[in-house]
């Protein structure tokens, strides 16, 4: 999975989940992004977080191959951080919205 990592951002320019499959992923996203209790205790204003998260989920969608969702899947637990380094990109652009 390490391969996701080192792949260049290039090679996601033709990617992106369509479909159900897309759908549920964002939602399933969406769903880990929006923490309510854990923004209210941060201070965030939960308009803010859910304008950001919905952009991010969408990024990732929109970056991620099927085949890769696949492998991520099959990663359970270790997923989050096989997604840290385009999660941590697609975030400056959705923190700037």
């Amino acid at each position: 999975m390490a391969l996701l990592a080192l792949m260049p951002s290039f090679v996601f320019a033709q990617a992106g989940l369509r479909g159900p499959d897309r759908n549920q992923f964002v939602e399933q996203m969406y769903q880990g992004c929006f923490q309510v209790e854990d923004a209210k205790k941060k201070g965030l204003d939960l308009v803010d977080l859910r304008r950001y998260c919905v952009c991010l989920s969408n990024a990732i969608a929109d970056r991620i191959t099927p085949h890769q969702l696949s492998e991520i899947r099959a990663l359970g637990p270790g997923a989050a951080s096989a997604m840290r380094p385009m999660v941590t990109e697609l975030a400056k652009t959705c923190f700037k919205q």
